[in-house]
């Protein structure tokens, strides 16, 4: 009869084990996740940016950044050197996202030389918790690195 009795334990001791490790692979229903893509970017758009391209050779050149949805989908303005580039926004991490540029255009409108092989940049950017600053690090179409650094101007 102890036998049995123990015996009996053992297989509640085991099959309590299995269900905890059942739970802990298997995924339990919950309320859908959110996806933080527009609230990041969302809050990023609320506001302006100012700051500067930052070279220690040359010195720092002023520099605007302003986030807009155009047809559902995120997009960046940066201005800097006379020349308004735009790229498209992916989020890539709760607070990382890319930036890709997709054309530019010559805001300066001086009648100077637009360069046929403007070179578009692709910049990774870190946007802290605070959400007062906003820090890009790019590298453009012919491997020339930039960066960038922007505080919140003001919001909307």
């Amino acid at each position: 009869m102890k036998t049995i009795q123990r015996n009996n334990r053992m297989k509640s001791a085991f099959f309590a084990i299995l269900a905890i490790a059942w739970v802990g692979t298997h995924r339990l229903p919950a309320a859908p996740q959110t996806d933080p893509a527009p609230d990041l970017v969302a809050s990023l758009a609320d506001g302006s940016w100012i700051g500067s391209k930052v070279n220690r050779a040359k010195g720092n050149s002023p520099a605007q950044l302003k986030f807009l949805q155009q047809n559902g989908n995120w997009m960046a303005f940066l201005a800097c050197d006379g020349y308004e580039e735009t790229l498209t926004v992916t989020v890539s991490a709760p607070s990382t996202i890319q930036l890709k540029g997709v054309s530019f255009k010559d805001i300066k409108s001086s009648g100077r030389t637009i360069p046929l092989d403007f070179a578009l940049d692709t910049f990774t950017a870190e946007f802290p918790q605070q959400g007062q600053a906003l820090s890009l690090a790019g590298v453009d179409t012919r491997g020339a690195r930039s960066r960038y650094e922007f505080r919140r101007a003001n919001s909307k």
